[in-house]
């Protein structure tokens, strides 16, 4: 048990990949005993979203922030 603050990658009928402190981690849905998620109106940093299998986008707005 414990706490943990991940990005949430591919989620499948038993488990969700999550990445946890720059390495890629299974979490199984019977082993989450509460959850909560926290939503970014924002494009997540270009190296994270690779990690996961996404493809990162980025805009001429992203640069102005």
């Amino acid at each position: 048990g414990g706490t943990l603050t991940a990005r949430v990658g591919e989620a499948g009928d038993e488990s969700v990949t999550v990445l946890v402190d720059d390495a890629l981690r299974q979490l199984a849905y019977a082993d989450v005993a509460h959850a909560a998620v926290q939503v970014e109106f924002r494009h997540p940093p270009e190296a994270e979203a690779r990690r996961l299998g996404g493809t990162p986008t980025t805009t001429e707005e992203d640069d102005t922030e």
